[in-house]
C-alpha cells in the first residue's frame, strides 16, 4: 500500500504489512472494514507525503470519535 492514488480497496491492501500496522496504531483489529481502510489509506497517504511530522499542519472535516487526529498529534 505505498505510491496510493484515489482508488476503491482492494483485498491485497487490507491484507497487506502496511494496513496491519496502521490498524495496530489505531488499536483496532485487522479486519475488512470499509472504515478501517479509509483511515489506513489517510495515515498512510499522510506518511508518504512527509506530513506525520512535527510542526506539520492539517484540517479535519467531520472528526467524531475518531482514532486519526490522536495517531496524527
Amino acid at each position: 500500500m505505498t505510491g496510493l492514488v484515489s482508488q476503491l480497496a482492494t483485498q491485497s491492501q487490507i491484507e497487506s504489512p502496511v494496513y496491519r500496522y496502521w490498524c495496530g496504531e489505531m488499536r483496532k483489529p485487522p479486519l475488512y472494514i470499509k472504515k478501517y481502510w479509509e483511515s489506513v489509506f489517510i495515515l498512510q497517504a499522510l506518511k508518504e507525503n512527509d506530513m506525520l511530522r512535527t510542526g506539520r499542519r492539517g484540517l479535519g472535516f467531520g472528526v467524531g470519535k475518531e482514532a486519526l487526529p490522536a495517531i496524527i498529534l
